[in-house]
């Protein structure tokens, strides 16, 4: 049972194409969860985003 676990990701065609795009997918959000630790926090940013967060919260009730 273990043996086919292993070999599930990889026994057909589409399913390895689902595991590729599944790695891929996740080294992109590696790289990008890398770059994003670059920039934030910019600590000046952060009151203006605090600030906005009120408002929106009071549209989206609104919409409600």
């Amino acid at each position: 049972m273990f043996i086919d676990a292993l070999r599930y990701p990889i026994a057909d065609r589409t399913r390895l194409d689902g595991t590729a795009k599944c790695l891929a997918a996740l080294l992109l959000c590696g790289a990008l969860v890398r770059f994003a630790a670059r920039l934030w926090p910019d600590w000046s940013l952060v009151p203006r985003s605090r600030s906005l967060a009120v408002p929106l919260r009071r549209a989206g009730l609104g919409l409600l």
